[in-house]
């Protein structure tokens, strides 16, 4: 399966102890990793991290969305709990339903992961020539 043609989509090393992820925005990212990242490491961050052209197996595209959507949710179930500092049972009731929804997602997609990790890896070696990843990071030695 290919992608769509918008901005969200599973793209190569959006992350860089990650073959692929799921990315909400390509431009987001990219102003993120200019703000936030070691300037040594910009280039090689920006270089790498684009779209996967596929084909793409399409329960891989569409569990790593699902677990992208499950950690933005987790991420803010914790901020609110946080907030509420212990105050309020719904809130953790909340953190807790989000948590093991967000545990159950990445069961599944690491099973999925595991399925599909040969084919993505001769996916990549196509589509990613001259990249430095060595199977952990695309910073070999640097860690």
């Amino acid at each position: 399966m290919t992608q769509q043609d918008n901005d969200e989509g599973l793209d190569w090393h959006v992350r860089h102890k990650n073959l692929y992820g799921w990315c909400f925005s390509e431009e987001g990212r990219k102003a993120y990793i200019r703000q936030h990242k070691p300037i040594e490491e910009q280039e090689t961050r920006l270089r790498l991290m684009k779209r996967i052209i596929g084909p793409i197996p399409p329960m891989l595209i569409r569990l790593c969305k699902e677990a992208s959507i499950a950690g933005r949710a987790l991420d803010a179930a914790q901020k609110t709990r946080l907030k509420a500092r212990g105050g309020s049972w719904g809130v953790q009731e909340t953190y807790d339903k989000t948590l093991q929804t967000w545990l159950a997602v990445q069961e599944k997609l690491r099973s999925v992961q595991e399925i599909c990790q040969p084919e993505m890896e001769r996916l990549h070696a196509v589509e990613c020539p001259d990249c430095p990843w060595n199977g952990e990071t695309i910073f070999p030695g640097s860690e």
